[in-house]
């Protein structure tokens, strides 16, 4: 009876012990993942490697490829905005054209292009056949890789033209013509501009016959070089 009552407390005893140890045991699996989380996002240590964050917005040394599609300081919304020119090469050759440019965008600007053709042939001598022409014609101009108005650009125009050939009797025609250049301005920086573009000019062939009972003339296009000078504003 003495005995009974010694061994249940002891085996009480070692019950509850049995218990803690199973206890503790389980601990680090309970925890493992918990842990394993806070490591990753630690940082590294000697002898590990980062793998660099592909979706990272600004990483040093990183270049953002759309970087060069936003507007730069000092680019064209705050430089000049309108050019005025006037072809020099044009006039010696009596084509008096003036050209308007209003830019809308870093490399796009809109064009409008009135001219004044007054041409004169002489046939025999004291007789002459002049034309006049007026046309006028509207399209866009691209600059690459600079800012608008400056540097390399391409542009390109269509409208009308109206043709009047006079001798003893006069003759007038009506048409389309489309024009395309290439060139290259350059802008001072107080606003003086110089530009050389060449290209060429279609139009259908007018004809303006008879003039007179012996004389005819035709109107056609062809290549194009200008010389031109203006002010940026």
């Amino acid at each position: 009876m003495k005995l009974s009552a010694w061994i249940l407390p002891i085996v009480g005893i070692l019950w509850i012990a049995a218990g803690a140890s199973a206890q503790e045991n389980l601990t680090p699996e309970v925890h493992a993942p918990a842990i394993e989380a806070v490591a990753k996002n630690a940082p590294a240590t000697e002898g590990q490697v980062r793998r660099p964050d592909p979706f990272a917005t600004s990483m040093p040394g990183k270049k953002d490829p759309f970087a060069e599609m936003l507007p730069k300081a000092g680019s064209s919304s705050s430089g000049p905005r309108n050019l005025l020119t006037f072809n020099v090469l044009g006039a010696g050759f009596g084509n008096y054209q003036i050209e308007y440019q209003r830019a809308v965008a870093r490399h796009l600007s809109l064009v409008l292009t009135p001219s004044l053709w007054m041409l004169s042939e002489k046939i025999v001598p004291g007789r002459e056949i002049s034309i006049t022409g007026i046309s006028l014609h509207a399209g866009v101009a691209l600059s690459y890789p600079r800012d608008c108005l400056k540097g390399l650009n391409v542009l390109v125009t269509g409208g009308f033209l109206y043709v009047e050939g006079k001798d003893q009797l006069t003759e007038t025609a009506t048409t389309w013509s489309i024009k395309a250049t290439i060139g290259y301005r350059h802008i001072l920086g107080f606003g003086l501009s110089l530009e050389m573009n060449v290209g060429v000019l279609y139009m259908p062939t007018i004809e303006l016959n008879p003039l007179s009972g012996e004389t005819g003339a035709f109107v056609n296009g062809g290549p194009v070089a200008e010389l031109a000078l203006g002010w940026a504003f």
